[in-house]
This record gives C-alpha cells, sequence and structure tokens, in this order.
C-alpha cells in the first residue's frame, strides 16, 4: 500500500479521455450568471481569425453538428485569461456543461465543466 501511494507521488497524473476538467464551476461571476447550465457536444477548433464577442476575441471555437445537413453550430468558448488553456484538446469531441451566456451583441460559451469524449487522433 505504501509503495503505491509513493508511486502516485511520483508518476505524473494523466487525465483520460473520459475525466472532466474544471474550468469556471467555482467561479463566483460564474455561479452568479442566471443562464442555465447546459450540456453541449462538438469538436473543439481553434479559430482561423478573430472571432469578437463583446470586444474580446475567442481563440477556441466548439462546432456541433446539426440534423438534417444543416450547417454546423459554432460556438465561442470563453477562456478567460488563458487562451492556450484548452490546446491539448483541439481536433477532440468534447462535452462541455456550460452556460450560453448572451454578451452584448452576441453569445459565447462559458465553459464550467469539459469532458474529452475522443481520444487525440479523432473527433
Amino acid at each position: 500500500m505504501a509503495t503505491g501511494l509513493l508511486l502516485s507521488r511520483l508518476l505524473p497524473v494523466q487525465a483520460g479521455p473520459y475525466i472532466p476538467l474544471t474550468l469556471f464551476a467555482e467561479a463566483a461571476w460564474y455561479q452568479q450568471e442566471k443562464v442555465p447550465e447546459r450540456s453541449f457536444e462538438g469538436v473543439l477548433s481553434r479559430q482561423a481569425g478573430p472571432m469578437a464577442t463583446a470586444g474580446r476575441w475567442n481563440p477556441v471555437q466548439l462546432i456541433s453538428a446539426e440534423p438534417g445537413g444543416k450547417p454546423p453550430i459554432r460556438r465561442a468558448v470563453y477562456l478567460g485569461g488563458n487562451p492556450t488553456r484548452l490546446d491539448h484538446l483541439i481536433g477532440r469531441r468534447v462535452r462541455i456543461e456550460g452556460k450560453w451566456v448572451p454578451v452584448l451583441k452576441d453569445r459565447e460559451l462559458w465553459p464550467a465543466r469539459i469532458t474529452a469524449l475522443s481520444d487525440g487522433n479523432r473527433p
């Protein structure tokens, strides 16, 4: 038992594909927003160019497929002051528990938690 505990402290912890990463769930500003929390699924993608939302640029978007051959929905994902925080999940299928918040003339997805639903090789 002591050996397992020692090894667990020495070896790096690697998040598996289904372990949720908590982002803004505990932030007071997130909790105070009255928009209900929902689940969103899609593939995380880096923006080709600025996608302005209320005067700020969100470098990551969630692309969700629409049924019936409709164009996919693209949602800007708010990352606060850490634009590279989700780089390890770019190109992967994910589930985001969060709030689709109106911000001035647009909306952005405020992620409480994000869970990878695929490995790094395919969406």
